[in-house]
């Protein structure tokens, strides 16, 4: 396939003077050639990241980037862009935290909005709502949701207009960060270029491809250049399919890459494909959002991992602090119950010295009478008999009103009535509770019906977009072939 003579014929500077002369004609033409790529670090500096210098350890900032750099690619195949933003966005966030600190700006946050930016400068931009959405969604399938369980992030809520703000500031962070210079150059321009230079086929070209994508999970992209990044990509591709390149002469030295510069490459790659899958861990500033799903199952083990998670002693003074607060509500209840029947004791008592009091009254006028009647006329005495006898029918008739409104507050005719309108309003409450559960039932059917479609309709496009590179696979190698009969 490769041979020593080929390669001596081969001269890739007619390749870089073509490239030149291209950038010269579009300058001339009044066209902007931006050709800025310079932001590469040293071993050292990677090793004193503004991450290290706030306590974490290496391990774990390996392990977020290589989260972020994952949530950035799945993000971008469920949003339909293309493998430049996906790599755009990849680099920003592998560059920023190489400016800025894991400790103080979240990966996950990090990675919408890095994705909201190469949308836009690969002019292939997205809404940031349906970025947020995705973002969500992969944040909760990362979490202990079940499949059905899982709720959308609607717009116009509280959940998504904080989630937006915060994309926004993260994005303002990271071009302030690069002073706006979010150039990147990428190596799979020149992973095509070098493979068709090498007389490489298509899945050797594949092969190579992808392992340039998941180099994008490490720091090459800001330690090497995207020429040297391409061919250890290449030698190592050359390595899993058995490929012979012939070393006695460098192909990689005509590309401008050295010997050390390709080992260590492919010794990051062989790295990467060791290491195991990469999962969040929470080391920024800002509390840990939990999301709770409101099954009870779920809400059991939420309940138990705080309680693994709280101090001994912080949990004893939430245990006696509870207790505290349940003894001062019995008691409250206590003292209201006996005020309750104090009262009820003293509208009694004075009742009945009413009563008493109008008794001995009456008495008294009755003797007055009687007496006046004796010492006047017989007229005066029969007058003085009507006015006493009106006089205690009054007194007797408030006498029993008053014994009338004492039963009245105590008597269990009352009692069963309030109890009667406490049930009522328990039941009301109940029938606003159920309607409340059924509303949520309703919304959570539809929500799942809303992913299940999105899901086909992904599904759908996948195959479709395989199916169209497939055909184009088939069209290109017929015209190869076709090309090489004619040679021959």
């Amino acid at each position: 396939m490769f041979t020593v003579r080929s390669l001596k014929r081969m001269n890739f500077h007619t390749f870089k003077a073509q490239v030149c002369k291209e950038c010269k004609s579009q300058s001339s033409a009044g066209m902007l050639c931006n050709n800025v790529d310079n932001f590469y670090l040293s071993d050292a500096e990677l090793d004193n990241s503004p991450s290290r210098q706030d306590g974490i350890d290496a391990n774990t900032e390996s392990t977020l980037r290589h989260y972020g750099a994952e949530l950035i690619q799945k993000a971008g195949i469920l949003l339909s862009c293309q493998q430049a933003v996906m790599v755009t966005g990849q680099v920003l966030l592998q560059r920023f935290y190489c400016k800025k600190s894991l400790r103080e700006f979240n990966v996950q946050k990090m990675a919408a909005a890095c994705t909201f930016v190469a949308s836009k400068l690969e002019e292939c931009p997205r809404r940031l709502r349906d970025i947020l959405m995705v973002f969500d969604r992969q944040f909760k399938r990362g979490s202990k949701y079940e499949r059905s369980g899982i709720p959308v992030l609607e717009p116009a809520t509280r959940d998504y207009l904080a989630a937006k703000d915060t994309v926004i500031r993260y994005e303002r962070e990271l071009l302030r960060a690069f002073g706006f210079i979010v150039h990147a150059e990428h190596p799979h321009n020149f992973v095509i270029n070098y493979v068709h230079f090498l007389g490489g086929d298509n899945e050797f070209m594949q092969l190579a491809w992808n392992i340039l994508n998941d180099s994008l999970r490490t720091t090459l992209c800001v330690r090497f250049k995207a020429e040297v990044v391409a061919c250890g990509a290449i030698f190592y591709a050359a390595r899993k399919m058995q490929v012979a390149l012939p070393e006695s002469v460098p192909w990689w030295d005509l590309f401008s890459c050295s010997t050390e510069q390709l080992v260590e490459v492919v010794k990051v790659l062989h790295e990467l494909y060791l290491r195991p899958k990469a999962e969040y861990i929470h080391v920024t500033k800002e509390p840990l959002a939990k999301t709770v799903n409101k099954t009870p199952e779920a809400i059991a083990e939420l309940t138990a991992e705080q309680q693994l998670q709280q101090p001994q002693g912080a949990e004893s003074g939430v245990q006696l602090e509870t207790v505290d607060i349940e003894e001062r509500v019995v008691q409250s209840a206590d003292e209201k119950r006996e005020d309750e029947g104090a009262q009820e004791q003293e509208v009694e008592k004075r009742g009945v010295e009413d009563d008493v009091s109008e008794v001995k009254k009456t008495s008294a006028g009755g003797e007055d009478a009687s007496s006046a009647g004796r010492g006047g006329t017989r007229g005066e005495r029969d007058r003085d008999r009507s006015r006493s006898r009106s006089g205690g029918s009054r007194r007797s008739n408030h006498r029993h009103d008053s014994t009338r409104r004492s039963e009245r507050s105590v008597s269990p005719h009352n009692r069963s009535s309030r109890e009667e309108r406490d049930g009522v309003r328990e039941s009301g409450r109940e029938d606003r509770e159920g309607g409340r559960e059924s509303g949520r039932e309703d919304s959570r059917r539809y929500h799942r019906r809303e992913r299940e479609d999105w899901d086909s309709r992904s599904e759908r496009k996948d195959d479709e977009r395989q199916g169209s590179r497939d055909r184009d696979r088939e069209r290109l190698s017929s015209s190869r072939s076709d090309r090489h009969r004619e040679r021959k």
